[in-house]
């Protein structure tokens, strides 16, 4: 319920008020006054209560620009964790060059060639991503106490030595996609502990990529390419090594972005007829749409650990995006939930942390592409959300009390003393 609507709540409130001091002495008596309005003021609490808790359920955000490096044109964040650490890339000319926002902005070292970015980044600060290496090809990296580190590829020099890293797990284990011997791209996971990378297969097609990784290393997202040439989302278990489709929400492809420790997933996915594409999440049994506001494109980026839902939508035909979270059933537009005032404009949350830290990129007041963090801010003008349980004593609580008093009302009509 609007402010406006809570107000003219406030006023009713006062006019029962107001009328209850006009109406002559022996009306005023306070328990046939309070008999005959309290059931109307009990309605009128009871909704100002409930108004205002809903309108505190869907959080507002204060939004901090993260910067732009010296001699960049524009910034991006790709991923946050629990200390607000976060891993992007900068513009330069060109070029992306990896960078770290920890308090300020470093740009990591590059593997030798001109262009890298940093794409996720675990609890210990470690940063996978990709870069281009001497002789320009790309190869997946990890970043790691000051220093930037190739993984190599899953392909002999005679194959792809191609590979990229975007997702990483707490233990340091990094997902991404490689070229192999035969020239096709394939998901694979780069064990830390083992320093290997392992070829994940695919959904029986020719290719595939992984994009996520859940943070205690159980579970692996992406996207494989089916033998009738759709491709699908999948979940790959690290336990049993094997490789499982989402399935579409009734479109021709899918994609897995995201994952949490439980195994939900998000990502995107074809409607029927491949009308749309919406984001979705995967609760271990069932894809869900999350629907599509203008219906140009939903696409769901990242997920935490209370399944809060991170990701962007494309506003108009001109390919415009705003950044979305998605809560309590409703993709929610995140630039209605900060101030109008900032100057911003949120194009795309790309993370997500378990306190709700938000991070993604947008225009800032200058006008620059920079990358952005959301912090959630409670009002002061709004009342807590009450428990189901606070709810439904308040209601038997207020129905007893009208009871006695109107049982007290009564006995007074016929003699009866009113102690």
């Amino acid at each position: 319920m609007n402010n406006f609507a809570t107000r003219t709540i406030r006023v009713r409130l006062g006019e029962w008020i107001v009328r209850l001091l006009a109406a002559p002495k022996a009306a005023r008596d306070p328990i046939r006054r309070f008999a005959k309005l309290a059931m109307p003021a009990s309605v009128i609490v009871f909704t100002i209560v409930f108004s205002t808790s809903l309108a505190s359920a869907l959080p507002e955000y204060q939004v901090q620009g993260l910067g732009i490096p010296t001699g960049a044109s524009a910034s991006a964040a790709a991923g946050i964790n629990g200390s607000n650490q976060v891993a992007g890339y900068a513009t330069v000319g060109v070029p992306y060059n990896g960078v770290l926002f920890s308090g300020g902005i470093t740009v990591i070292p590059s593997l030798g060639g001109q262009t890298w970015a940093a794409s996720g980044i675990n609890q210990s600060g470690q940063m996978s991503g990709y870069g281009q290496i001497a002789d320009g090809t790309y190869n997946a990296l990890v970043y790691s106490g000051g220093t930037t580190t190739s993984l190599g590829s899953l392909s002999g020099s005679s194959g792809t030595p191609i590979s990229y890293g975007f997702g990483i797990d707490s233990a340091g284990d990094i997902v991404g996609m490689s070229g192999t011997d035969s020239g096709a791209y394939h998901a694979f996971i780069y064990s830390a502990a083992g320093h290997q990378m392992n070829d994940l297969g695919t959904l029986g097609g020719g290719g595939s990529s992984a994009l996520g990784i859940s943070p205690a290393g159980a579970a692996v997202v992406g996207y494989s390419s089916m033998p009738d040439g759709s491709t699908y989302a999948f979940i790959y278990l690290t336990a049993s090594n094997t490789m499982h489709d989402l399935g579409t929400l009734g479109g021709t492809n899918s994609y897995g972005t995201a994952v949490n420790d439980v195994a939900h997933v998000v990502g995107y996915s074809g409607t029927p007829s491949d009308a749309d594409t919406d984001a979705f999440f995967y609760d271990g049994k069932t894809m869900h749409d999350l629907g599509d506001p203008n219906g140009f494109g939903s696409y769901a980026q990242a997920i935490n650990s209370s399944d809060t839902i991170v990701g962007y939508f494309t506003t108009d035909q001109s390919s415009d995006t705003a950044a979305f979270i998605y809560l309590d059933g409703s993709l929610q537009n995140l630039n209605a939930l900060i101030s109008a005032n900032s100057g911003w404009t949120l194009q795309d949350a790309t993370g997500i942390n378990d306190a709700g830290d938000i991070v993604g990129y947008g225009l800032d007041p200058a006008g620059n592409t920079e990358a952005f963090e959301l912090t959630p801010i409670s009002s002061s003008t709004l009342v807590p959300l009450p428990s189901a349980a606070w709810m439904s004593l308040a209601m038997l609580g207020g129905l007893a009390m009208l009871g006695v008093f109107r049982s007290r009302f009564r006995s007074s009509e016929h003699g009866a003393p009113v102690r």
